[in-house]
C-alpha cells in the first residue's frame, strides 16, 4: 500500500484498518529530538532496525530510526522499564484516550496538554512521566542507560505548534518540526519523523520515498475508494496493543485517520487552511511501490 492510498482515505476507512495492512504501509512516524544541536539526524532503513513502529506485534520489516546522537519522545505505559512498541513512543500509533491511533506526534503529545497552553511543561500532569529514548547502540531495544528523563537533559518545556517541514533525511522525512526550549534557555529542533519501512526485498529508501511531498504526508481528501481496492487485497481483522503497551490482541476497536483533520491540525500547517490539499495533484509520482 502507498503513502497515497493510505492518506486518501477517508476516517471511517482508516478506522478498520488491519494489522496486515497498517504493515504494508511504507513510513511511520514518532517524534525525535534533536540532543546535540545539529538539527534531527536519522539513519536509513537499510541501516535502521527491526522495531513495532505500528504496535500491530509485527517488526519484520527495517525501519529508519533516530540517529545515536538524538533520541525519540517516549512514555513507559506499561510501567516495565522498557519501550516495547510503537504504542509507547509518540506518533502514529499512539493511542488516544478513546483507543484511537492519534496520526502523528504532535496529535498525540497534545493529548497531555492539561492546560491547553499549546506547550508541554512542568505544568502539564504527565509531564515527568516522560523520557527520552537514546539508542545509543542502534539496536532498536532501549537497554540500560538508554532511557533518559526530561530532566537528565534539561528539558523545559516542548512546543506543539509545529510547521510543515520538507528535508529528507537518509530516506525519512521531517514532516512537522517545531522545537523545544532547555532550562539555559536554548531551542533545539524536534520532529515528526516520517521513518521509512523496508517492506519490500528490493530498492532503496531514497528512491522509495523520492516522489514523496510534505502535503502528501499531512493531508488526504477523502478517497474511500481507495479502501475498496485495499480491502481486496488484505484482510480486515482488526488488532490493536494491549492497554499496557505490549502483546497485539484482536478487539473491536477503531483507528483514528492518519491522516489530521483540520480540527486536529497544529496551526500554521495546510491542515488548518485546507486539509485535502495536495494529495492527488501527482498521484504517480507519489506512489511507493
Amino acid at each position: 500500500m502507498s503513502m497515497t492510498q493510505l492518506l486518501a482515505l477517508e476516517t471511517s476507512d482508516t478506522a478498520v484498518l488491519a494489522g496486515a495492512q497498517l504493515d504494508a504501509y511504507y513510513a511511520a512516524t514518532p517524534l525525535v529530538l534533536d540532543l546535540n544541536g545539529d538539527g534531527v539526524r536519522t539513519t536509513s532503513s537499510s541501516q535502521g532496525v527491526h522495531f513495532d513502529l505500528n504496535a500491530t506485534g509485527n517488526a519484520s520489516a527495517r525501519v529508519g530510526w533516530a540517529s545515536a546522537q538524538d533520541g525519540l519522545l517516549v512514555m513507559d505505559r506499561n510501567g516495565d522499564g522498557t519501550i516495547g512498541n510503537g504504542s509507547e513512543l509518540f506518533g502514529g500509533s499512539t493511542l488516544n484516550a478513546e483507543g484511537q491511533r492519534a496520526g502523528n506526534g504532535y496529535a498525540a503529545l497534545g493529548a497531555l496538554d492539561s492546560n491547553h497552553d499549546g506547550i508541554i511543561s512542568a505544568a502539564d500532569v504527565d509531564f515527568s512521566k516522560l523520557q527520552v529514548w537514546v539508542d545509543a547502540n542502534q539496536d532498536g531495544i532501549s537497554g540500560n542507560g538508554e532511557l533518559k528523563s526530561l530532566a537528565d537533559l534539561g528539558i523545559l518545556s516542548m512546543d506543539l505548534n509545529a510547521q510543515q517541514g520538507t528535508e529528507m533525511d537518509n530516506g525519512n522525512l521531517l514532516g512537522l518540526v517545531s522545537s523545544y526550549t532547555k532550562v539555559d534557555g536554548s531551542t533545539h529542533e524536534m520532529a515528526d519523523v516520517w521513518f521509512h519501512r523496508d517492506i519490500s526485498a528490493t530498492g532503496s529508501a531514497e528512491s522509495a520515498l523520492a516522489g514523496l511531498s510534505t502535503d502528501d504526508v499531512l493531508a488526504g481528501p477523502g478517497q474511500s475508494a481507495a479502501l475498496d481496492a485495499l480491502s481486496a487485497s488484505v484482510p480486515a481483522t482488526a488488532s490493536k496493543p494491549d492497554d499496557a503497551g505490549g502483546a497485539v490482541t484482536s478487539a473491536d476497536t477503531t483507528v483514528a485517520s492518519t491522516a489530521m483533520t483540520s480540527a486536529d491540525a497544529p496551526a500554521d500547517t495546510s491542515l488548518a487552511v485546507d486539509p485535502t490539499k495536495g494529495l492527488l495533484e501527482q498521484q504517480q509520482n507519489n506512489l511507493l511501490f
